[in-house]
């Protein structure tokens, strides 16, 4: 019997239960790390799960900090074009 908000995935040959309120987005991001694992080492082997997750875990940390860097860098360039705007409104 499945607990409410838990949600059956698989991630790269391994079943788990992972508890959330959103189930699609829990699926979405399993998806996500699996293929990840799946891109570094290929077919699941399982003398290289420990190894593949954590080579997956630094692959999806780096596009983190790629991401959020990027984020950042525009989120300063909408500040600055924004005073810019409210100074020739003023």
């Amino acid at each position: 019997m499945r607990v409410k908000n838990e949600t059956e995935i698989s991630i790269f040959g391994q079943a788990y239960v992972v508890r959330g309120d959103d189930p699609e987005h829990i699926r979405e991001v399993a998806a996500y790390v699996d293929g990840k694992m799946r891109e570094l080492l290929g077919e699941p082997d399982q003398g290289l799960t420990t190894r593949g997750a954590v080579l997956a875990v630094l692959n999806i940390a780096d596009e983190f900090f790629k991401y959020r860097k990027e984020l950042e860098a525009f989120r300063q360039e909408v500040e600055s074009r924004s005073r810019a705007m409210l100074k020739i409104l003023e």
